[in-house]
C-alpha cells in the first residue's frame, strides 16, 4: 500500500474545517479541498505555501478570513484578514486530545469573529463536539484521512479501498468513511460492494 504522507496537517485541519462550519454563519474548505487551487500557483499541497500565495488563494475564493493550523507539540492556529493580512487570532493549544482542541479553537473562532451584541437575537446553532463529526477513534481517522489523501493526490483507488475498508473495520458506526469506501469501490469497479458500502452509510 502507498505511505499517505502527512495525513495529520490535512486530517486535523479537515476535521477543524467541518467543526467551524457547524455554525451557518461561516463556510469553509479544508487544505484538502484547496489542492487544486494551490496547484494552480505552483505548489502542491504538503509545500510550505509563501504567505502572500495562501492570502491569494483566500481572495480568490472571496474568503474574508484563512486559517493555518500546524502540528508540532501543540496544535498552532493562527487566523488572518484576506483583505490586508491582519492578523484577528493566534492561539496554541497542547496536543494531548485533538478533539477537544478543535472545539476549543473553534469556540474561541466564534468569539474573535462574530460580535455577540449584533448576533443576540440569532438563534444559537447546535455545535456537535468534534468526537461526533466523522469518528471518535483516532486510528479510524487515521486510516480514513490515509485513504482520502492516496485518493485524491496519488488517485491510487485500490489502496484507498483497503484504508478505508481498515477505517470502518475499526469504527463500524463511521458513516462517511463507507460513503467515501462506496465511491472508492466503485472507481475499483466492484459495484456490488460498492451499493453494500453506500447502504450502510
Amino acid at each position: 500500500a502507498s505511505e499517505a504522507p502527512d495525513w495529520q496537517s490535512l486530517g486535523w485541519s479537515y476535521l477543524q474545517a467541518l467543526d467551524i462550519e457547524q455554525d451557518n454563519r461561516v463556510f469553509t474548505s479544508s487544505s484538502l479541498g484547496l489542492k487544486d487551487d494551490i496547484k494552480g500557483y505552483g505548489y502542491e499541497i504538503f509545500d510550505k505555501i509563501p504567505f502572500s500565495v495562501q492570502r491569494k488563494i483566500a481572495l480568490d475564493r472571496l474568503a474574508d478570513f484563512w486559517i493555518t493550523c500546524s502540528i508540532t507539540d501543540s496544535l498552532s492556529n493562527q487566523v488572518l484578514a484576506a483583505k490586508d493580512g491582519v492578523e484577528l487570532m493566534s492561539k496554541s493549544y497542547p496536543k494531548t486530545d485533538y478533539f477537544t482542541e478543535i472545539d476549543a479553537f473553534s469556540a474561541d473562532l466564534s468569539e474573535v469573529l462574530f460580535d455577540k451584541e449584533f448576533f443576540r437575537d440569532q438563534e444559537k446553532y447546535i455545535d456537535l463536539p468534534a468526537t461526533e463529526l466523522l469518528s471518535s477513534d483516532a486510528d479510524a481517522l487515521k486510516a480514513y484521512f490515509e485513504g482520502k489523501i492516496v485518493s485524491s493526490l496519488q488517485n491510487n483507488h485500490t489502496d484507498a479501498t483497503q484504508l478505508l475498508q481498515k477505517a470502518t473495520t475499526i469504527d463500524p458506526n463511521f458513516a462517511t468513511a463507507f460513503a467515501d469506501l462506496g465511491r472508492e469501490l466503485f472507481f475499483t469497479g466492484n459495484a456490488q460492494a460498492c451499493l453494500t458500502s453506500y447502504e450502510k452509510a
